[in-house]
């Protein structure tokens, strides 16, 4: 009988230490779910921030080089005017000493009044697209500065985002409840 009691006191305190010690291996096994669970919802809301990150920065790209089109489109138009203001200029120095000339030769006898008086008539349309030009290039270098400012805007936009994705979020998950 004594061994019998000493058989089952030995399989009792056998039980109760596997049980005791199931408990604590269950609430270690919780708390390690309740981590991963956790980290699991961390990176969920870090790929959902990285997603929209990168979206965001594809139309910022998209923006930025359609706005690049129009700043190289922009400064071709300016080149091309003051090539074309340069020209006309070249063209009235000429008329004017044609015009010069003529007026001279006029005084002496050598030209006519009508030849003198279409050399003005074209030194005159020379002039009127002189001032057309200055008008263009002011307004297309005016244009071009106010694109240009843009494409900068969009670029830092660029690079702020850029550094956005590039940093990992600093904010703690938010627990759902």
């Amino acid at each position: 009988m004594k061994k019998r009691f000493c058989l089952l006191f030995v399989v009792a305190v056998c039980v109760l230490a596997s049980s005791a010690t199931f408990a604590q291996t269950t609430a270690v096994s919780e708390q390690k779910f309740d981590e991963l669970v956790n980290e699991v919802r961390q990176l969920r809301i870090e790929v959902q921030r990285l997603s929209a990150s990168a979206q965001r920065m594809q139309l910022l790209l998209e923006r930025t080089r359609s706005q690049q089109e129009i700043v190289t489109r922009t400064t071709q138009q300016l080149n091309n005017a003051r090539e074309q203001l340069t020209e006309i200029r070249m063209q009235q120095s000429h008329i004017t000493a044609a015009v010069d000339h003529a007026e001279k030769q006029n005084a002496a006898g050598l030209k006519s009044e009508p030849e003198v008086k279409q050399l003005l008539l074209e030194k005159e349309i020379i002039k009127q697209r002189e001032q057309t030009l200055m008008q263009r290039e002011l307004q297309l270098s005016s244009d071009l500065q106010a694109e240009t400012v843009m494409l900068n805007d969009l670029k830092t936009r660029l690079d702020k985002l850029e550094n956005e994705i590039a940093v990992p979020s600093s904010e703690p998950a938010k627990k759902r409840e």
